[in-house]
């Protein structure tokens, strides 16, 4: 029987223990420091006073990346870069980073949340692997391509909004996102690669199973539809937009009344629980607002419904 933990424990000591990329020929490492943090950094074009930052010593708790390094601007983070520092807890990336390298925040097991630029148009293999702390993720909008492993085992993560634009997303992209029970499919999406979401590892049965209660939303017709279908997966269509199903289970039904009363009730000491969509669904009489004033004109459409069926 494989032993998949004891797997990914080896893999993540020779990731660590790795030594790091070298530079190309010709190419001299820099360093400046910047809020306690030692950066390492390459120049990558001379005349554009351009730059890409290869080592982050000291990083931790919350930081900011700098825009800025001695007269050159920060425009990519490479490879493992922030790679199994448990320290770090949150980063912001400055606007001028386009692009995050090859596992440059896996392993790091304590972020808890990162803040991208829009400016950020590529993203690596495996780039958050394994930040077990993630709790959700906003992507920017110029991303096109959710790489391979990417979030893979982000077992916190409960969010992840993908950019309209996105257009690929590889193999394993989001396996082992336990957390995670929602995920829209941009339209713009063409390819979803093998067990990119929805799945985890089973050690019992030592293969992958469906996440348990996981669903997927998009269009009919398109990718999302034909990857949920071929998985077994739920598959809400229109994204999941529809007028008075606040469980997003597809179906209008006194249920959803009941949804509605626990949100409103709730939210009175928990604070709201409600997704975006679940809210878009709910708000039955348009005043932003989930109340009971909701859940009695769910329960008139679904009577409606009934009677229009019988």
């Amino acid at each position: 029987m494989k032993r998949y933990t004891a797997v990914l424990t080896a893999a993540a000591v020779l990731f660590c223990c790795a030594p790091g990329i070298a530079a190309a020929d010709g190419e001299t490492s820099r360093t400046a420091v910047y809020d306690g943090v030692t950066y390492t950094y390459r120049v990558t074009d001379e005349k554009l006073k351009t730059a890409e930052i290869t080592a982050a010593d000291g990083a931790a708790n919350g930081f900011t990346v700098p825009a800025e390094l001695e007269g050159y601007t920060v425009t990519s983070i490479g490879d493992k870069v922030f790679f199994c520092n448990t320290e770090i807890t949150y980063v912001k990336l400055p606007d001028s980073v386009k692009a995050i390298g090859n596992y440059a925040f896996s392993g790091c097991i304590g972020l808890e949340r990162t803040q991208l630029p829009d400016t950020l148009s590529d993203i690596g293999e495996g780039c958050f692997m394994s930040c077990t702390s993630l709790v959700e993720i906003d992507l920017g909008e110029a991303v096109k391509v959710i790489p391979e492993k990417c979030f893979f085992s982000c077992t916190a993560l409960a969010s992840a909004e993908l950019p309209g634009k996105t257009e690929i997303i590889g193999d394993k992209a989001f396996y082992g996102c336990t957390s995670l029970k929602l995920l829209d499919i941009p339209d713009s999406v063409t390819s979803i690669g093998s067990e990119a979401a929805g799945m985890r590892y089973d050690i019992r049965s030592s293969a992958s199973e469906n996440i348990s209660g996981f669903m997927i939303l998009g269009n009919a017709g398109g990718a999302a539809e034909s990857y949920a279908s071929g998985l077994g997966i739920a598959f809400r269509k229109n994204h999941g937009e529809m007028s008075g199903d606040a469980d997003l289970n597809g179906l209008l039904t006194a249920a959803d009344a009941s949804a509605v009363l626990k949100e409103y009730a709730d939210s009175e000491v928990q604070g709201q629980r409600f997704t975006a969509l679940q809210k878009k669904n709910a708000d039955m009489n348009g005043d932003g607002m989930i109340d009971a004033r909701d859940a009695s004109l769910i329960l008139i459409a679904y009577a409606d419904s009934q009677q229009s069926s019988s």
